[in-house]
């Protein structure tokens, strides 16, 4: 069981954008930069900005979420099916991706902040298990955090 606050939680949602952004966006305009942050290393199951779209679908999934909770009797979450795609399209550039990223965060924000205290014990279906609204927040706000890791180690173990 996580010990994120919720208070925390939104803080850490708003902060993302910014974390990311620190590791991924590019130096100027480098084609090279471009090219290192989409190669999947030896050892590695996700390129730098595979990453980073895999935390922006799942803060995605969880704006929805919350945003459901307020009209729908069962909200239902499965991880399972958030970013299946490993791999951002070639077209997909790092500004378009940490955008959808500051979006999908602020969002998440923004409707973690307009729940009412009762809705952070209601019960989302998170992969097929009913689980406090607050600890699915707080275990997705955990997994975007982790990712924060693995871009590190994607970039680390893709950079010559």
């Amino acid at each position: 069981m996580s010990q994120i606050s919720v208070a925390d939680a939104i803080v850490a949602l708003r902060s993302f954008p910014r974390r990311y952004r620190e590791l991924i966006a590019p130096p100027g305009d480098d084609d090279a930069w471009d090219r290192l942050v989409r190669i999947i290393a030896p050892g590695q199951t996700r390129s730098a900005l595979g990453w980073t779209a895999e935390a922006a679908h799942l803060l995605s999934a969880i704006g929805a979420a919350l945003a459901a909770l307020p009209s729908q009797a069962t909200v239902t979450l499965n991880r399972h099916g958030v970013g299946d795609s490993s791999e951002v399209a070639m077209s997909a550039g790092v500004d378009a991706v940490l955008h959808e990223l500051t979006t999908a965060a602020t969002m998440a924000a923004v409707a973690a902040e307009a729940r009412p205290t009762l809705d952070w014990d209601r019960e989302i279906i998170l992969d097929g298990v009913p689980t406090r609204a607050a600890e699915v927040l707080a275990q997705l706000v955990e997994a975007v955090a982790t990712h924060l890791k693995d871009l590190t180690q994607a970039l680390k173990a893709a950079h010559p």
